[in-house]
């Protein structure tokens, strides 16, 4: 496809582990790479798969609806790299929805959250009830 057409192409979502996206790098599928963090083995391999990007000079624009590990993805990342990250509106409303301080887009631009870690704390509120498991 990728050859066949003038545009650029974006994908990745679905290939697992460098490994995965190296076979788009190989058969040349790519001009921006788009792994699902979550997906794709965490942070740790995405700072890999962005490494293996950089080699190549391919962009890396994680897949939007990991948005909390994306921040922290892209905070660690130069801007040659991973200019611009992908935000998707209903997805992050949907998985964000228990988050405390969800993040949020705000002219064009979201934060790098100043709490610990990766800044999602469940908002007891939004928890209409709460079941014990047991295992039997």
């Amino acid at each position: 496809i990728r050859r066949a057409l003038s545009i650029p192409i974006a994908t990745g979502e679905h290939k697992y582990t460098r490994w995965g996206i190296k076979s788009l790098i190989d058969a040349g599928a790519a001009d921006v790479l788009q792994p699902d963090i979550y997906w794709a083995g965490g942070l740790s391999e995405m700072t890999k798969i962005a490494a293996l990007a950089s080699a190549f000079d391919l962009l890396v624009i994680p897949h939007g609806h990991s948005v909390p590990a994306s921040i922290q993805f892209y905070a660690s990342q130069s801007p040659a790299v991973s200019p611009i990250m992908e935000y998707l509106d209903k997805w992050n409303q949907i998985h964000q929805f228990f988050l405390k301080n969800a993040p949020e887009p705000r002219d064009g631009f979201v934060t790098i959250p100043s709490e610990p870690g990766m800044n999602m704390e469940l908002d007891e509120s939004k928890i209409a009830s709460r079941k014990e498991l047991t295992w039997s």
